[in-house]
């Protein structure tokens, strides 16, 4: 009898420790990868989405952070989105960056490039007419309808900007009209706008390109942009900098990749894959000349953003001068590109 409740207590014993050991947390377990939810625009003017889908190009990722795909037509709609904490990393624009800091209030850093206008032998958006449209010249537009992707954004902003200088106020002078990308030229052709900033990738397609003709870029506003960035949530970046510093390594590891010309043909593979559109629609795409330009590492051009923003504020579109410097973490790709490096050597 002591010999069988020896037996039982052993067991009793052993079942105890077995369940306490469960208890515990692993290492492992706590370890799980990070997500990131990052938003985007349309590929393959917007690189990132396609990034990720490379993924022996990835290093760390599925080991420290994922990521969650997420597309938003606009930089204007990821501001509610970002107060939701629905998003953690955002696409934005020079123009609405200042609006989500200063007058959402909202805490964010920039930390990767997406793209720049006004770079010389690369692509920048512009307004484009119907050939036989009496505008010809950017002051011609008085009086006209003028469709914007969407008000606070880049392109409206670009174009507010050089239409001021030409001497034409918004809402005086002209009429801007939010429309999306992809109804830009139903809207143009059916005479609904007077002018369009049709960019890419719809400018190349032929039905359109041989029906338009271009009148001003949003160069005209205040030459080099650096239009489109990544930013993070700063309460996001300050609890998991380690995933984000990870993301962002693998991004610009990936990013030139895609940027290398003789991977062209396989990124554009990976494009039409992507979107489901014919692999012939993205010709375009990782040109020089015809697409937009983009920063070797990935790195925000911060006196090029505090110019743009300085401008805003001359021309009365910020109520104050922002100091770009305390809302741009250069670190993160600084230090992609420091690992970048250091793994080719």
């Amino acid at each position: 009898m002591r010999h069988i409740a020896g037996k039982k207590l052993t067991f009793m014993a052993l079942s105890i420790a077995f369940l306490a050991a469960l208890a515990v947390p692993h290492p492992e377990a706590a370890a799980a990868p990070v997500k990131i939810r990052i938003a985007h625009g349309i590929p393959p003017a917007h690189l990132t989405p396609l990034l990720f889908q490379k993924k022996e190009l990835l290093k760390n990722y599925g080991k420290t952070y994922e990521v969650q795909l997420i597309y938003v037509a606009n930089t204007s709609a990821q501001i509610p989105m970002l107060a939701a904490k629905e998003i953690d990393i955002t696409w934005t624009a020079y123009s609405s960056f200042a609006a989500a800091v200063m007058n959402a209030k909202l805490d964010l850093k920039l930390i990767l490039d997406i793209l720049s206008y006004g770079e010389p032998g690369h692509f920048t958006s512009y307004w484009s007419v119907m050939k036989e449209s009496p505008i010809k010249s950017i002051k011609d537009v008085k009086g006209k309808r003028i469709a914007v992707p969407a008000f606070g954004t880049a392109l409206d902003i670009a174009a507010r900007i050089a239409l001021k200088k030409a001497g034409l106020e918004a809402n005086k002078d002209y009429t801007p009209v939010e429309v999306n990308f992809p109804n830009m030229f139903a809207m143009l052709s059916q005479g609904k706008v007077d002018i369009a900033a049709i960019t890419t990738p719809f400018i190349y397609d032929p039905k359109i390109s041989s029906k338009v003709r271009k009148v001003f870029g949003a160069e005209a506003a205040m030459g080099k942009i650096q239009a489109l960035m990544h930013a993070v949530r700063g309460d996001f970046l300050a609890k998991n900098r380690a995933a984000v510093q990870d993301m962002a390594e693998d991004y610009v590891r990936a990013w030139r990749w895609f940027l290398t010309p003789a991977n062209r043909e396989e990124a554009l593979n990976i494009a039409a894959k992507f979107t489901k559109r014919p692999r012939a629609a993205y010709e375009w795409a990782l040109t020089r000349d015809k697409d937009s330009y983009r920063d070797p590492y990935a790195q925000v051009d911060i006196k090029v953003l505090q110019g743009n923003l300085d401008v805003m504020h001359q021309m009365g579109y910020l109520k104050e001068r922002l100091d770009i410097s305390k809302f741009a973490d250069t670190s993160i790709a600084a230090e992609a590109r420091r690992r970048v490096m250091a793994a080719k050597n």
